[in-house]
């Protein structure tokens, strides 16, 4: 099933959210917005 225009319907959707990102975790959170059922909805970092 897709969603509105052939995009990834919420029930398929991947969510994540990110603490202590960090230098390997922006590297990560690259990849993973690279795909279309990944969304990140969070993202924390006490340095930031």
């Amino acid at each position: 099933m897709l969603g509105r225009d052939g995009a990834v319907p919420p029930s398929e959707r991947i969510v994540l959210g990110g603490i202590g990102i960090g230098r390997r975790g922006t590297y990560d959170l690259g990849c993973f917005l690279e795909q279309p059922d990944v969304q990140f909805v969070a993202v924390a970092d006490v340095k930031e």
